[in-house]
């Protein structure tokens, strides 16, 4: 009879993790609500319009974009930020180029994004601590050591490197949306475009970020919140 019930528990827990991970990217997400008169964490009362509007957009994204893999989808968006390299850095162009990005032609894959083992935001573990009691305890200061716009280009190549190291390896866990660490130690919780995008644009909100002034570094900024926020 004991067996009987460790059988049962067995079971139990298995179907409960299967049923977690049949929609990762949003399953973790209490922010990306697509009705927002039913969202109790709309972002409307924040009194920040741009984040407002980033918060509006990516929660389309769901309805009217078709998911893909996200190392495509990165090395589309790098090269999209390339060709925007001159234009002026608005909050528009940078949801209009994380759109054209699900649907754009990839760049070309290069061995030496290999060697790239460190993200340029050395701090992004320190975006997932949003509890009231101890946020304000933990220094979240984004650290970046190269110019907006070549910081936001290296984090795409980070994590293009990271998820190339990974093909065949972690990325095959099926509880991997529950967390897993790469190849080169750091901590991955999103892995397909929407369900970054989502849960950087949460982890945002969480902070309440003053997107006012906002520069090239927002993408980075956006895609490494997505990496690590659950």
């Amino acid at each position: 009879m004991k067996y009987f019930f460790i059988i049962i528990l067995f079971l139990a827990v298995r179907y409960f993790f299967s049923k977690k991970t049949k929609n990762p990217s949003i399953q973790k997400n209490i922010y990306i609500n697509h009705d927002d008169s039913k969202s109790e964490n709309a972002p409307s009362s924040l009194n920040n319009p741009e984040l407002e509007f980033l918060y509006k957009c990516v929660a389309k994204f769901r309805d009217t974009q078709t998911n893909r893999d996200l190392e495509e989808y990165l090395l589309a968006l790098y090269k999209i930020v390339q060709e925007n390299k001159d234009s002026i850095f608005t909050i528009q162009l940078a949801v209009n180029m994380l759109e054209k990005a699900f649907t754009a032609e990839p760049a070309e894959f290069k061995e030496e994004w290999l060697e790239i083992t460190e993200s340029p935001q050395t701090n992004a573990m320190s975006r997932k601590f949003t509890n009231p009691e101890i946020k304000d305890k933990i220094d979240k200061t984004r650290v970046r050591h190269v110019s907006d716009y070549d910081y936001t280009l290296e984090v795409i190549k980070f994590q293009i490197a990271e998820l190339h190291k990974m093909r065949g390896k972690q990325l095959e866990d099926e509880f991997k949306y529950f967390g897993i660490t790469s190849e080169t130690g750091h901590s991955w919780y999103n892995f397909d475009p929407i369900g970054n995008l989502e849960c950087g644009t949460s982890c945002m909100l969480a902070h309440n970020e003053n997107l006012a002034n906002i520069d090239w570094t927002f993408i980075g900024d956006l895609l490494e919140d997505g990496r690590v926020y659950e």
